[in-house]
């Protein structure tokens, strides 16, 4: 059954969208196939937590951003902070990264 329970499908719904569209999503939700397992992402053990925005201003970090101290050095600035929407994402380009 789909997770909107839309019978007959909606217009508008994008659930319903797929069940039409998408031979695998009409397969999930017959029963017909497995779920696919949930991506998950392992943090790196040299991330802290994040800094606060008025910590970031002071550092001249961008405040709408995320941004973490690395213990390895690693993103901006000497103290290293990293931000994972600017491509600094460890286990994809940082050589350090180790995962919890």
């Amino acid at each position: 059954m789909k997770p909107c329970r839309h019978d007959p499908p909606r217009a508008g719904c994008r659930v319903c969208w797929l069940a039409l569209h998408d031979p695998r999503y009409a397969a999930l939700w017959a029963g017909e196939s497995e779920p696919l397992p949930a991506r998950t992402t392992i943090p790196c053990v040299h991330l802290g937590d994040p800094i606060q925005s008025g910590e970031a201003a002071r550092l001249g970090l961008d405040t709408r951003r995320t941004w973490r101290p690395c213990a390895k050095g690693h993103g901006k600035t000497l103290a290293g902070y990293v931000c994972r929407c600017k491509g600094d994402n460890c286990g994809t380009t940082c050589p350090d990264y180790a995962g919890e």
